[in-house]
């Protein structure tokens, strides 16, 4: 079944976060670095990380892996895939670390070979939907989770979920129970 994937950006106000989460069965937390420099970001983290993981939400950190383990994050989601050997370096074994992949196959697949624990099609921002074709295939040819970025609508995330996607990153238009519970169930009856 596919589950939530929130992205917020990191001036998120926590109650706008508690709110989603209430909302929301959101399996993972994406914290977009944004425009913040360090210190500010250090502080966005210590108040949003700790609401999620209250809720049993894992917490990864965009593309700052030293910084998401000295915040105790749970992991990073990097836009480089190259940046994967240096992030399990920062992070462990333990940590997750999702790679954005963007339309490449090629790149989704040295990811996996990698130990990547997911990797993810499509793109943040500008906002551009996984190709569900694309995300067939992945779950046809492999084991490694699959997130789809960019579902910017009820219809784009009910295709996505068709296609087996495991994780999908959601737009601020489905961040209702509502929305979101309307695009699994049309998915589901359309299989």
């Amino acid at each position: 079944m596919t589950q939530a994937y929130l992205v917020i950006a990191p001036d998120t106000a926590p109650e706008v976060l508690s709110g989603l989460l209430g909302a929301l069965e959101a399996a993972c937390l994406l914290i977009r670095r944004g425009g913040l420099d360090a210190d500010a970001l250090r502080a966005r983290i210590g108040v949003l990380r700790p609401l999620a993981q209250a809720r049993g939400v894992a917490v990864v950190l965009e593309d700052e892996a030293a910084l998401a383990a000295a915040l105790g994050c749970d992991g990073v989601h990097l836009s480089d895939p190259a940046a994967y050997k240096a992030a399990r370096q920062a992070l462990g074994p333990d940590a997750i670390i999702g790679v954005a992949c963007g339309d490449s196959r090629h790149d989704a697949m040295v990811a996996g070979e990698n130990g990547a624990d997911y990797v993810a099609f499509g793109a943040l921002g500008p906002p551009q939907a996984a190709d569900a074709d694309l995300v067939a295939w992945w779950q046809a040819a492999t084991t490694v989770p699959c997130v789809a970025l960019g579902a910017e609508s009820a219809e784009a995330a009910g295709t996505l979920a068709r296609a087996g996607v495991d994780f999908l990153v959601l737009g601020p238009d489905l961040w209702g129970p509502e929305t979101w519970a309307a695009a699994i169930a049309r998915a589901a009856t359309n299989c």
